[in-house]
């Protein structure tokens, strides 16, 4: 895409902002079919960039745009005063020019005028034409650039336009500063050092270049840093050609209505003259693509034609064929609309025009944002450097090679990834400093590490991935059930109807924690056993070294929440050690299914659902304190654990388990099921209360007693707590044992009631 605006820029500044400038076209692409002929041509400082239509023009139909760098005309005669000293770097050991060139001072610019090669310009003033010459040859001395640059109607080219000699390659403005004065007379002697005429001949000495030379961090590091930044890949010429002509189309329609509602087609004169515009914009100039078809062409001459009173036009398609052609229609017209006021519209890539398609755009996740990296969405300053910002730093590790491809997001664990080279690693701390050493270096010299930090995590965040989804998604079961054995054949537990379905339930559920994370999980696979009988091997072989745990943090800190990260299952040891307090923070904790935290150093609380599951491993019988909340266990005793025999069929478990969930299957048992198999385990592993045996005696004899009366029987927990072997008065009894006996009432089926204000507690099963 053209620049025009960079080249107005470029040349008002370099130009000194008043007077004339002068320009040259030459032929960069001869199958273009452009006259080889140069033209010349001179623009009225200070340059607007649509008074570059015609050298666009001329550029699109493979012709080069060069401006004749010093002050008064194409030719030596004519030149009254040199406005630059400049060099042209066209090596291939751009390392030891680099060192050379950090003994200068700084440059007002510098332009690739192609891959690898650099214009650098110093501004002058009150430089003799007579003295410019040796300035020229002194400084290319020093400097070791191509020796014939030192004449005084010299042409460099102009940035924002096309080189086409090879492959169509846009002219850049890398450097400008527009702050720093021009160089006096004695500044460029000084670092000039020009070569003086010495017995009718000059002498040219280059000096000795290093092959191995590095560039300096000196005094011109900032301006070094745009010369080792690697060129954009530009489209390919017919998108650019493509884009412009959308555009110019766009801006002639416009400028047609414009003059319309103006009144130009009102008289006759004027209304001719458009015509001959709008026919000229269907030739094009010297062999470049028309703006527009003819019909395109004749339709805007009909709606131009409906502005002209009583139908003063006549016959439209007579005079459309006999009207005249201006050749230069298109910027004809457009220069003409412009005079009356016209104002063209934004340019796709102004930021103008980025700003009214960021307001229609409806699109608001972070993958979509970090996606929309491409040639225009680098944000420069006045002066055309980057500015320093979030957005650009988005954009150097989209478009770099080097990171482009370099940060993906886990979802598993919620971590950022880097692949520096060809192994993916979490990013660490010690990669932001480099990342933003290198971005510095390469384009924002001022980047902030916040920024850094930011730009690598939206680009992570564009390229999410799940290691264990896409394990899952590689699975192919080979149609041999193991899921309802798989506790008896690699654990050595029974084999019998409740075995068979928490192995089956157990898998199914880690299958869905990862297909769904934050799905209703909230049991726990106990397995009971001897210690070093393999039961915690067993777990690690079942979730993967990688995805597994046994160090889980105090469950009710959130460094328990942090510790589940990255996690698919995770052990918790010992049950029987847990006290009352510690078994309801456990029923608590296994029954979430959504972590919220505040990470270290974070701003805010992190809401993440659960995709891990949960086992325990115990080697006693008792150890469920909690009766309300033993439904959550499901106790397993294990016998003698094949590890190698479930490490070998683990995938295929898997596979399996996957099927049934993709089939529709279950994790959770039904109320028949928890009934029937389940309470009967649980109640076996619960750690009875010692004076749940005078409670049950009491509550017997009661009963008989209620039932010879015909009575229901109805108790309290003041009734409780003065029977035989508990013997407390009701007067000193405390809330802790009023909610021991509540407890223990409760464990043995009786609920509570409540009449007039009373409350007791009657058989579950009694009709009152």
């Amino acid at each position: 895409m053209l620049d025009p605006e960079t080249a107005a820029k470029f040349l008002n500044f370099m130009s000194g902002g008043a007077g004339i400038c002068n320009l040259r076209t030459l032929t960069d692409c001869p199958s273009k079919k452009a006259n080889p002929t140069g033209r010349n041509s001179s623009l009225q400082l200070p340059i607007l960039p649509q008074d570059l239509l015609q050298l666009e023009a001329q550029n699109k139909q493979g012709r080069g745009i060069f401006w004749v760098v010093n002050e008064g005309g194409q030719k030596a005669a004519d030149i009254s005063a040199p406005r630059a000293l400049y060099v042209d770097y066209d090596g291939d050991d751009l390392a030891g020019f680099l060192k050379r060139l950090d003994t200068m001072p700084p440059p007002h610019a510098v332009v690739e005028s192609s891959h690898g090669k650099r214009h650098v310009y110093w501004k002058c003033h009150g430089v003799p034409v007579a003295e410019f010459e040796a300035l020229q040859q002194g400084l290319i001395a020093q400097l070791g650039t191509d020796k014939s640059i030192h004449d005084l109607p010299r042409v460099m080219r102009v940035p924002g336009f096309l080189h086409q000699k090879d492959k169509a390659q846009l002219v850049r403005l890398l450097h400008l500063n527009e702050n720093l004065p021009a160089y006096t007379l004695e500044q460029c002697r000084a670092f000039a050092k020009p070569l003086l005429a010495e017995k009718g001949r000059r002498t040219l000495r280059q000096p000795k270049l290093t092959a191995q030379a590095t560039a300096p961090a000196g005094r011109n590091a900032d301006v070094l840093a745009y010369f080792n930044n690697a060129a954009l890949n530009l489209p390919p010429w017919p998108e650019i050609e493509a884009e412009q002509q959308a555009y110019d189309r766009k801006c002639i329609t416009s400028a047609v209505a414009f003059l319309a509602e103006a009144g130009h087609a009102e008289n006759h004169d004027d209304w001719q003259t458009v015509g001959a515009d709008l026919k000229g914009c269907t030739r094009g100039v010297e062999g470049a693509e028309p703006a527009l078809t003819d019909k395109e062409a004749f339709d805007l001459f009909v709606q131009f034609s409906g502005a002209a009173p009583n139908g003063a036009a006549g016959d439209l398609e007579y005079r459309w064929e006999n009207i005249g052609t201006d050749i230069f229609g298109c910027g004809a017209l457009l220069n003409r609309a412009k005079q009356a006021g016209w104002e063209p519209p934004p340019h796709p890539k102004s930021q103008r025009a980025k700003l009214t398609r960021a307001l229609a755009d409806t699109s608001n996740t972070v993958e979509a944002e970090a996606h929309k990296v491409s040639d225009d969405d680098l944000i420069t300053n006045g002066k055309g450097h980057p500015v320093t910002c979030l957005a650009n730093a988005v954009f150097v590790l989209g478009r770099a090679e080097k990171t482009k491809n370099a940060f993906r997001y886990n979802e598993l664990t919620g971590n950022i990834e880097y692949r520096p080279y060809n192994t993916w690693r979490p990013l660490a701390d010690a990669d932001i400093p480099v990342l933003q050493l290198w971005i510095q270096r390469s384009a924002m010299p001022r980047i902030a590490r916040a920024d850094v930090e930011q730009a690598i995590l939206v680009r992570g965040y564009a390229h999410k991935y799940h290691p264990i989804r896409e394990w899952m998604d590689g699975l192919q079961w080979d149609g041999v059930p193991r899921v309802n054995t798989w506790l008896h054949t690699y654990l050595g537990a029974a084999d019998n109807e409740y075995t068979r379905l928490v192995g089956r339930l157990f898998l199914i559920g880690m299958i869905a924690r990862i297909q769904q994370p934050g799905c209703k999980m909230d049991n726990m696979l106990i397995l009971e056993g001897p210690q070093g009988a393999g039961k915690s091997s067993a777990l690690a072989i079942l979730a993967g070294k990688d995805y597994f745990s046994d160090g889980l943090a105090d469950i009710s800190s959130k460094d328990a929440s942090l510790a589940m990260r990255g996690r698919w299952l995770i052990e918790i040891a010992e049950l029987a050690a847990s006290s009352k307090a510690e078994a309801e923070h456990l029923k608590a904790f296994v029954s979430r299914n959504t972590e919220r935290y505040r990470p270290p150093f974070g701003r805010l609380e992190v809401s993440e659902p659960r995709q891990c599951v949960l086992a325990g491993t115990t080697n006693v019988g008792t150890y469920l304190k909690d009766a309300s909340g033993a439904r959550r266990f499901w106790p397993v005793m294990v016998g003698h654990i094949d590890l190698e025999g479930l490490e070998r069929d683990r995938n295929q478990l898997f596979a399996e388990a996957l099927h049934l969930y993709q089939s529709g299957a279950i994790w959770w048992p039904t109320t028949a099921q928890q009934q029937a198999l389940f309470m009967l385990e649980q109640d076996a592993r619960f750690e009875a209360d010692p004076w749940e045996s005078y409670v049950e005696q009491y509550l017997q004899e009661e009963s008989k007693t209620a039932a010879a009366e015909g009575k229901e029987c109805r108790v309290t927990v003041a009734n409780v707590a003065t029977c035989r072997g508990i013997n407390l008065e009701v007067s000193r009894t405390t809330t802790r044992e009023n909610r021991r006996i509540v407890a223990i009432l409760q464990r043995l089926g009786w609920i509570q009631k409540r009449t007039k204000g009373a409350r007791y507690y009657v058989k579950n099963n009694a009709t009152t």
